[in-house]
């Protein structure tokens, strides 16, 4: 679980210091960070950034972690933030639904899927996978929210296997079949989709 993502927009002098809150005491967290060497505003992995993972060890109040530039980097595969604003860049992957308009953004890593869906005016939106039969038997994730700058973003992260015997498990490498639908209007879950489409997502390794 992602506790804090801090970013400095620019960093003019050899030292500096970044404040992380709301840690435990007594409990152990991995660090991840880069400097964004070729200045693109985004997350590519080493040598194109320089990257970095550290393991601090048993926090307790007001300990500090001390750390010097050096090349034993590591690639850090940035996740994206869950926060309701796709970046550009942001997922490693993305496709546009044509028959519907919507967006869907996506990485996962061997567990974990990331998934960002963008729709045009849209109140309401859905995603679901691997349906055996148009909507039967697929595992659907559903979000309402406000309409912001003409279309709805959501978030959301998931298991690739839910443990749940009525979900498929997902496979990354593989070739996912994804059913997409969103309302227009209505913020109602159980109103009828405006628009629904079915398309294919492909899964990193």
């Amino acid at each position: 679980m992602e506790i804090s993502r801090l970013s400095a927009a620019e960093i003019n002098d050899s030292s500096f210091a970044l404040e992380i809150s709301n840690l435990q005491a007594d409990t152990s967290y991995q660090i991840d960070f880069f400097a964004d060497a070729n200045g693109n505003g985004s997350y590519d992995a080493p040598p194109e950034n320089h990257a970095w993972l550290i393991d601090l060890m048993n926090v307790q109040s007001n300990d500090s972690l001390t750390f010097s530039h050096n090349t034993r980097f590591t690639d850090i595969g940035w996740l994206p933030a869950i926060d309701g604003i796709i970046e550009v860049d942001e997922y490693a992957n993305s496709m546009l639904g044509a028959a519907t308009g919507m967006s869907v953004f996506w990485y996962n890593t061997n567990s974990l899927l990331y998934i960002g869906l963008a729709s045009p005016g849209a109140v309401w939106l859905s995603i679901g996978f691997e349906p055996a039969r148009q909507m039967l038997g697929a595992n659907i994730l559903q979000a309402a929210g406000a309409e912001v700058t003409g279309r709805s973003v959501h978030e959301f992260v998931v298991s690739l296997d839910s443990g749940d015997d009525q979900d498929k498990a997902l496979m990354h490498g593989t070739e996912v079949v994804v059913i997409l639908a969103y309302h227009a209007s209505s913020d109602s879950l159980s109103g009828r989709r405006s628009k629904r489409s079915t398309t294919t997502i492909e899964l990193d390794d």
